[in-house]
């Protein structure tokens, strides 16, 4: 038995390994996309690639893609771009789409919206944004920038294929993102041969609000998949909620919800949706690894789901704080060889 269970957590918190190793092929050249106008840009045509970039280093005003309007990252005069809509200096304002936002033209990496540089409105979607390439894929993409306002939220769809790595939302390396990530739309995210992730979320040193899904995260991989995950981040001041739909399936590090390696959650984590997880190897509804302090618990008041012959329903592993404890009064459900519907693991020493 003692066995199984070591052979269990090894596979559970195998860390993304794949998740570093290609994150450096997301950077490369960069074709010229249209420029921002200072005050802002409304659309509600089909346009080509545009830029928050030189000469107009700081645009102060929205971003507005209207229900008419398509924004591609085709590059007018000809060529491609690896974004739809990039900011790489200031966008004092923020991005809002009830439109088409799509980099599907071309191959190689492809990012819907690629942020760099400083947001401060956020992100809001009714509409759709549809990204696929050949290698890193990804719907909404925030990576390196100084500082990021607002929040990212959902209420239409977001599409990510990719044949090495997809993510719905991705943030990483920011020092301090603000205003949560909401999802209430669908958001499909397709991984081939290493990583599908709906909601991903790595080295953010303080994530101000929390990450909530009320509507539907789907997530495939012929490795890793993930519909929430939150690797090697500082703090998270908020909860992680779900009250809708995640369908995970993958074959190793297979998870609904997953915090690894996080320094402080202060919220909770609660589930009082559906959480579908599928691994050829090893799966886990919820999974906690080594968060140092969790302010708050682990409650299920809906459905875990969870086939894997090696599976795990909810999870808590190597912390040194643990307030809330783990509350079931929902429905767990586990299948395969080696199981362990609850568990809640030896502080970290």
């Amino acid at each position: 038995m003692g066995c199984g269970r070591n052979r269990v957590r090894q596979l559970l918190l195998t860390t993304s390994s794949a998740l570093a190793l290609i994150a450096a092929l997301n950077s490369g050249a960069e074709a010229a996309c249209d420029v921002v106008p200072s005050l802002g840009l409304a659309n509600n045509a089909a346009i080509d690639c545009i830029q928050v970039n030189a000469p107009n280093t700081t645009v102060t005003g929205n971003i507005t893609n209207g229900p008419a309007g398509s924004i591609s990252n085709a590059i007018t005069g000809g060529g491609t771009s690896t974004a739809a809509i990039k900011v790489v200096t200031t966008l004092s304002g923020a991005i809002e789409n009830t439109g088409t936002i799509a980099a599907t033209v071309g191959s190689g990496n492809r990012n819907a919206i690629d942020i760099t540089g400083i947001v401060t409105g956020g992100i809001t979607s009714g509409g759709s944004i549809a990204a696929s390439g050949f290698t890193i894929v990804q719907g909404i993409y925030v990576n390196g920038a100084s500082s990021f306002g607002g929040g990212v939220t959902n209420t239409g769809t977001i599409t990510a294929s990719g044949v090495v790595r997809a993510v719905d939302i991705s943030v990483a390396d920011v020092p301090t993102f603000a205003g949560g990530i909401t999802n209430a739309g669908l958001m499909t995210a397709g991984g081939g041969t290493a990583v599908g992730a709906g909601i991903y979320v790595a080295r953010v040193g303080t994530f101000l609000g929390g990450i909530i899904n009320s509507g539907t995260i789907q997530a495939s991989s012929a490795r890793e998949a993930f519909g929430i995950t939150l690797p090697e981040t500082g703090t998270l001041s908020g909860s992680i909620v779900n009250s809708g739909l995640m369908s995970i399936t993958g074959f190793s590090s297979v998870q609904g919800i997953s915090l690894r390696g996080t320094a402080l959650l202060a919220g909770n984590i609660t589930n009082t949706g559906t959480i579908a997880v599928s691994a050829g190897e090893a799966g886990a509804g919820i999974l906690l690894q080594g968060p140092q302090t969790v302010g708050g618990g682990i409650t299920n008041s809906g459905t875990i789901a969870v086939k894997a012959p090696l599976g795990t329903g909810i999870a808590a592993l190597l912390f040194s704080t643990f307030a809330g404890g783990i509350t079931n009064s929902g429905l767990l459900s586990v299948t395969g060889q080696q199981v362990a519907v609850l568990g809640l693991g030896r502080p970290a020493s």
